[in-house]
């Protein structure tokens, strides 16, 4: 999953092109969700098929019920031949 842009308000210094490299919906502060972002394609996290990667995409949140951090962000789902790793 690539980062498409653009931003969300707050988001700074995460430019599009980037990969999603981990994600935890109950992680941060407070539980507002923590991603890692790479410019490395290998470093991405990869999933079965796109209904995977939308899953992930809409997790809610546990801690602050209704929250859905990754939704801030505008992404692209890619194939792993298309993303020049692996």
């Amino acid at each position: 999953m690539g980062l498409a842009g653009p931003l969300p308000a707050g988001c700074r210094g995460i430019p599009a092109g980037m990969f999603l490299a981990s994600f935890d919906s109950e992680g941060g502060a407070d539980g507002w969700g923590s991603a890692t972002w790479s410019t490395d394609p290998a470093a991405a996290m990869v999933f079965a098929d796109r209904e995977a990667a939308h899953a992930c995409w809409e997790q809610t949140s546990r801690t602050r019920p209704g929250l859905q951090p990754l939704t801030a962000f505008h992404v692209a789902v890619i194939a792993l031949e298309d993303a020049g790793t692996r």
